[in-house]
């Protein structure tokens, strides 16, 4: 084997041995291999191979063949003999069924991605690769956790989804230094009670899959920032929640939840997700705790009543009520100024008449701030101008003045209206600092600022409405994780093609712009839930686009120019909330369409011709 110093490969006795290996290998191009020892880095993706080929497992063995005929001409352009060992191999998107016992020749490997594959198994000399610290092993056909990758001290990020996994072994513990790890889409049904040595994880997958409780050392899961139990059958959460402080982000959707989580704790929660559960009830002090959150989803549940401490969470932007058992909503969430988005389909409302819900979120607030009586009402306003002035004290960010650094990088969300504003100042995009949040809304702005781009790894939430906005660049397609984009009030006709690589996005606001169509590219986005596209020019529903998202559950075409709702639409049924109000079309008449969203489906599938 190859003798190492200071990164650089020097021959071993016998160098001659392996020469002309390089002609080997399932047509790999010798400048791929030759600019590998170069760079350290190799990528063979997406090439149809079925096995790995010899001459990349002994790249820094063999002689190369530009060192067939040695020189010693140290002027020469290609000094081969100065290569540097392989540290990044990908082979993903291939065929290969097995990975040879010789990758112990690459002991300086620090990333290895061999996702989207059919291996099965590992060899056991993996456990030599003791600086490999990025293993991605997502989407094959893993049914158990080899034995060799739980050997290997420096693994920080860790990808298994898309796997069989029915269970973990016993030592999965032993990965302590791991900071993220995906578990999502397998098959496991309970975890090791090792998994509370994994202290350093601080983005966690565990959703898709059968999870049915989980052990009590999860609780020392205390740096977590990021946390998916959602589709899983978990009838409870684990006590010691409240100790996971810096929790982000906790997804707890489609289970069998009852109880609303202990979070007394999680002082920094920003998204919350709980819908598709079996809650009953929400517990009034919890939002106490909840200063921070942005997004609550409790839709599909059973709740009865919403308490009046919601108010507290001064912060929360986004309210999804749908299908539950509400009656009516304290009059106080009228002053909740900062709330965008407020979804109460699918609930046998009296306080609050269905057309002033069909109106939208400001007109529900509206109502509901009307409703309060006097004295309560000048006191609430008091409060309300001064949690804005403390807001414009704390966050200069908000009213276009400078950026606080400090603020930006512990909340990591950019914010920046001045109502005037035509352009975006550079000193706003922070850089090293992995934002998730940015919010540009309420300027004057004719072109999305493409230095957006710079976050394309972490940016979650992007909002640009009520701007001035015409087109959307194609640049923006580098946001593939982005989750929930807000459009609304601009000028908009289209979206590029090339933004159907959003395959997180979940919710999407197009509303009050000037599109004719639904853009087709969305119906290619399965993660899509949540359509707003009211006050457009809209002639036409699309149900086989509609059909292809399984998880659409709101949609709003109200206020458009459609003539005509096929009766099709009733077997999208996954829709939850359809808004259709305000078009031209004469069927279903506006007494259907005051019964809910689950009668309007029926009385469209009735109508289907047989």
């Amino acid at each position: 084997m190859a003798s190492r110093g200071k990164g650089k490969w020097k021959p071993q006795a016998g160098f001659g041995t392996g020469f002309g290996i390089e002609s080997q290998g399932a047509g790999i191009p010798n400048a791929l291999i030759k600019n590998a020892r170069h760079s350290g880095q190799l990528n063979l993706s997406n090439r149809s191979l079925e096995e790995v080929p010899i001459q990349v497992w002994r790249i820094n063995i063999d002689v190369p063949e530009e060192g067939k005929n040695v020189s010693l001409d140290t002027g020469s352009g290609d000094r081969w003999w100065e290569q540097v060992d392989l540290r990044k191999l990908i082979l993903a998107s291939n065929q290969i069924k097995e990975l040879s016992s010789e990758i112990r020749n690459l002991p300086a490997l620090n990333v290895l991605d061999v996702h989207d594959n059919k291996l099965e198994s590992l060899p056991d000399e993996l456990s030599e690769l003791q600086e490999l610290s990025r293993l991605n092993l997502s989407h094959n056909k893993f049914s158990v956790i080899p034995v060799s990758m739980t050997m290997l001290p420096s693994i920080q990020v860790l990808l298994l989804n898309g796997n069989v996994l029915t269970e973990l072994p016993d030592d999965f513990g032993n990965l302590v230094n791991v900071e993220d790890l995906d578990l999502g889409d397998n098959r496991l049904t309970s975890l090791p009670e090792s998994f509370g040595n994994l202290q350093r994880l601080r983005k966690l997958n565990l959703g898709n899959n059968e999870l049915e409780n989980l052990p009590q050392g999860f609780r020392n899961l205390s740096v977590l920032q990021y946390l998916n139990l959602g589709n899983n059958k978990l009838k409870a959460l684990p006590g010691g929640l409240d100790k996971m402080t810096a929790l982000d982000i906790l997804d707890c959707r489609a289970n069998f939840i009852s109880e609303f989580p202990p979070l007394g704790g999680i002082v920094n929660l920003k998204e919350l997700y709980l819908s598709n559960n079996r809650i009953k009830q929400l517990d009034a002090d919890m939002f106490k705790y909840l200063p921070t959150l942005v997004t609550f989803d409790v839709k599909d549940n059973t709740i009865q009543s919403v308490p009046e401490e919601i108010t507290l969470c001064c912060k929360l932007e986004r309210l999804d009520l749908t299908n539950n058992c509400l009656s009516i909503l304290p009059f106080t969430v009228g002053n909740m100024e900062n709330l965008k988005t407020l979804s109460l389909d699918g609930n046998p409302l009296r306080g609050i008449r269905r057309d002033v819900v069909a109106k939208g979120t400001q007109a529900v607030l509206a109502f509901l701030k009307s409703r309060i009586p006097l004295p309560d009402q000048e006191k609430s306003n008091d409060g309300a101008a001064n949690k804005v002035q403390n807001e414009i004290n704390d966050n200069t960010i908000s009213l276009g003045g400078p950026i606080d650094l400090h603020k930006a990088t512990s909340t990591r969300k950019i914010e920046y209206s001045s109502k005037k504003a035509t352009s975006i100042p550079e000193s706003c995009f922070v850089a090293d600092v992995p934002i998730s949040v940015v919010d540009f809304s309420k300027n004057l702005l004719s072109d999305v600022p493409i230095r957006l781009s710079t976050y394309a790894d972490t940016l979650v939430d992007l909002s640009l409405s009520s701007n001035k906005i015409t087109t959307i660049p194609s640049e923006l397609a580098a946001l593939q994780k982005l989750t929930f984009l807000d459009l609304g009030n601009n000028m908009i006709s289209e979206i590029p093609e090339e933004c159907k690589s959003w395959q997180c996005l979940s919710q999407i606001t197009i509303s009050s712009n000037r599109f004719k169509e639904v853009p087709k590219l969305l119906y290619e986005i399965g993660t899509l839930e949540t359509i707003l596209a009211s006050s457009n020019q809209i002639i036409e529903i699309d149900v086989d686009g509609l059909k292809k998202l399984q998880r659409i559950s709101t949609l709003d075409l109200s206020n458009n120019n459609i003539s005509h709702v096929p009766p099709e639409l009733g077997n999208v049924t996954t829709l939850k909330s359809l808004q259709i109000e305000g078009n031209s079309f004469r069927n279903p008449r506006h007494n259907i369409l005051t019964k809910g969203t689950a009668q309007v489906l029926e009385y469209l599938r009735d109508r289907i011709p047989r």
